[in-house]
């Protein structure tokens, strides 16, 4: 007993094989992409999850905090604000650094009357006084290159950064 197979009849069981796999692998990507581009995070994690247009630019970036079965999703503009009403002190940029005597610092609030302090590495006191503003403006020409330490001191808060000088 012999069946008959026409090499036409053969592509064409092979092409229905063929769709029958490719079906399946776009369901299972599908599937995937679906579980994938949720970014979902375990129950008691929090991470950065980002979301993209069409075209694969990020569009937005979120915070999500998982404390249980249900994520809270923090926007991050909201994170920056609440950094801002918590009154911080922090050192936005300090520039240049290296340097070579003359340098600024933007901090993130405003100083009110606070104390700026630049020593040297063997704690000799370069520069001290009172400040005002978020933008500070020094010049140090005339002291040797070395390693500085700027110190910014706000009530019970202070920073410290490291200054190089050329």
């Amino acid at each position: 007993m012999h069946i008959r197979c026409s090499i036409r009849s053969l592509k064409t069981i092979k092409n229905i094989r063929m769709k029958k796999i490719f079906i399946l692998i776009f369901v299972l990507t599908s599937l995937f992409g679906m579980y994938a581009s949720g970014q979902s995070l375990p129950p008691g994690t929090c991470g950065i999850v980002y979301t993209y247009d069409a075209a694969g630019n990020r569009t937005k970036q979120e915070y999500v905090i998982n404390n249980s079965a249900f994520a809270n999703i923090v926007d991050s503009q909201k994170i920056a604000r609440l950094n801002e009403s918590v009154n911080v002190l922090k050192v936005d940029v300090l520039y240049p650094n290296p340097t070579t005597g003359y340098f600024a610092v933007r901090l993130v609030k405003q100083l009110q009357n606070d104390l700026v302090t630049i020593t040297d590495v063997s704690g000799r006191v370069i520069l001290q006084r009172k400040e005002n503003g978020n933008l500070l403006h020094y010049n140090f020409a005339q002291e040797p290159a070395g390693v500085y330490t700027l110190n910014i001191t706000e009530g019970q808060q202070s920073i410290s950064m490291k200054i190089m000088k050329r």
